[in-house]
């Protein structure tokens, strides 16, 4: 699959309250409905919203280089730790475009993350291949966020970070970890990655499965 892109980043602060949280997906809900820069689709008469994907996972799993690679931006530097969330809207050779939402892993933003799961339709959970020593703590998280009402039966993928990193787990052992084989509602996929500017494949297998889902 072909796939071309346009992307804008939206970097901001969770406030203090969770309501800060909700107030600024709102706003960001009424921008992108009256967005008609070039670039994006108008969205005229009906025609539907971008698909919105939520990105999460702990801190230091590899979510920023996520959205920064698949937004065409590949750094070899490491991103700095999202401290609020991240925005970046790509839009496909095909009629889906994506507005791919990542908020922060750090354990003081985790109870913020339930503020964005409203009209999820993918949900996205990045786990850092190569540190073992968290995957019970990804587990926790995870099966918290998998117990939410509003993700039920909403396609899940987890992107297993940092493959070329030395001992980094592979999918089985990654799917015994976080229990996936007992996931229930929701259609679980796995896909292996390293995510830097010289490992196009894994993006572009990521982003076609985004699209597809």
């Amino acid at each position: 699959m072909t796939t071309t892109y346009t992307s804008r980043y939206i970097a901001l602060g969770l406030g203090i309250s969770t309501a800060a949280a909700g107030l600024c997906f709102f706003l960001y809900r009424k921008w992108r409905e009256n967005d008609t820069d070039e670039g994006f689709s108008e969205l005229r008469d009906g025609e539907p919203l971008p698909k919105r994907i939520l990105v999460l996972g702990l801190d230091g799993s590899g979510k920023s280089s996520l959205l920064t690679c698949l937004s065409g931006e590949c750094a070899s530097a490491t991103p700095r730790p999202t401290e609020g969330f991240n925005v970046v809207s790509i839009q496909s050779s095909t009629p889906v475009s994506m507005d791919i939402w990542e908020i922060g892993g750090g354990e003081s933003i985790r109870k913020y993350w339930p503020n964005f799961i409203q009209d999820t339709e993918v949900l996205v959970f990045v786990i850092d291949s190569a540190n073992k020593a968290r995957f019970s703590e990804a587990y926790t998280e995870m099966h918290k966020l998998l117990g939410e009402p509003r993700l039920v039966d909403k396609p899940f993928v987890v992107v297993a970070s940092k493959q070329d990193l030395q001992g980094a787990a592979k999918r089985d052992e990654i799917k015994e970890a976080l229990g996936l084989e007992d996931v229930k509602h929701h259609r679980v996929k796995i896909i292996e990655a390293t995510l830097t500017a010289s490992s196009t494949n894994h993006i572009t297998d990521i982003k076609d499965l985004l699209i597809s889902l």
